[in-house]
């Protein structure tokens, strides 16, 4: 597919318009005012270059380098954003219960049952029901991948 020069600019150009359109669904995202901060903020991770360097492609210098610290880093850091925003819908649960007992019971029974709902389950994402997505799990990850860092860099030393 890309073994001339014609058929790599072909496939550049495709990855030129596929990533301007991405650009501009995320700027009419970005433009909303109605739209959830959270999905903005999404948007503006998943616009980046998703085209692979071939080793046939015009690339020769550093720039595979360049891209494997970019591309690792970017996966990283969406990794950490997502955890984070994950473990906090647990932590906005906890947070609602005072506010629920304080409406008058003549509010209605929706009131009652949301309650039961709240503090009856463990509200939180959940990874297919193995585990719950808490802060709790993700600094004991973080604390696991340090530990896991540590012995290694120990047995190289």
């Amino acid at each position: 597919m890309l073994g001339s020069e014609r058929c790599w600019e072909a496939m550049v150009s495709f990855c030129e318009i596929v990533i301007s359109q991405k650009e501009a669904a995320a700027r009419s995202i970005e433009d909303d005012p109605l739209s959830d901060p959270l999905r903005r903020f999404g948007f503006k991770l998943k616009v980046h270059v998703d085209c692979p360097n071939y080793p046939s492609g015009p690339f020769g210098g550093y720039e595979h380098a360049v891209y494997f610290i970019y591309s690792s880093s970017f996966l990283i850091a969406r990794v950490i954003l997502t955890t984070l925003f994950a473990s906090s819908v647990h932590t906005a649960s906890l947070n609602i219960g005072p506010e629920l007992y304080e409406v008058p019971s003549s509010a209605g029974n929706e009131i009652n049952r949301f309650i039961e709902q709240v503090h009856g389950e463990t509200v939180a994402l959940t990874g297919y029901r193995f585990f719950n997505m808490t802060r709790g799990i993700v600094l004991s990850i973080a604390g696991t991948i340090v530990t896991y860092e540590l012995v290694l860099m120990q047995f190289n030393g």
